[in-house]
């Protein structure tokens, strides 16, 4: 487990939504290249940096992630609205140590396994849940799967991991699911 400090980005700022949702936003900071060399200096190795204008289609922060993954050494996973090989590959020959999928490559398996392949440990998969169940689309779709179910299905592919969030519990200053996160272990 590896444990990496987010940097979500939304319209250029740093922010923090609580249970996923868009309309509750609770932490807005303008410097995000500054948040960003905060958790380094403070010992974070590894950096999260999501796009959430473009996980919902709202806009696109690379700029902002460009500045982001150049602003200090630690290893940089990012992720959203990475549906695509040139955004993938635009991503990673942009700095990015591994690059974060969720929508398309659970809506489109195949898609996934080839672009796994071409770039081994290289892709995590984002399997966000909402009451035990996978989402989809920044959030806002159900898939219908459990995560263990989902693990089941990519065992065999070359990802660099799988990244898992209670959207129910972020922000809520409330802790992790002790017996959800045993069982994504053991799936």
């Amino acid at each position: 487990m590896i444990a990496a400090p987010a940097v979500d980005l939304r319209e250029g700022r740093c922010v923090q939504l609580v249970g996923g949702r868009p309309a509750d936003e609770r932490v807005s900071l303008p410097d995000p290249v500054g948040a960003a060399r905060s958790w380094w200096d403070v010992g974070f190795g590894t950096l999260h940096l999501v796009d959430l204008d473009a996980a919902l289609g709202l806009g696109d922060n690379t700029p902002v992630l460009t500045r982001l993954m150049a602003a200090t050494p630690a290893l940089t996973q990012v992720g959203g609205g990475v549906r695509d090989d040139a955004r993938a590959d635009a991503l990673l020959e942009a700095g990015a140590d591994r690059i974060i999928v969720g929508t398309r490559a659970l809506e489109d398996p195949a898609w996934l396994a080839r672009l796994a392949t071409r770039r081994p440990g290289r892709v995590m998969l984002a399997a966000d849940t909402r009451g035990g169940r996978v989402l989809t689309r920044g959030w806002t779709a159900g898939t219908g799967s459990t995560l263990a179910e989902l693990l089941d299905r990519v065992a065999e592919l070359p990802l660099a991991g799988v990244l898992t969030t209670d959207v129910d519990r972020e922000g809520r200053m409330q802790g992790m699911d002790r017996p959800a996160v045993r069982a994504a272990l053991e799936a």
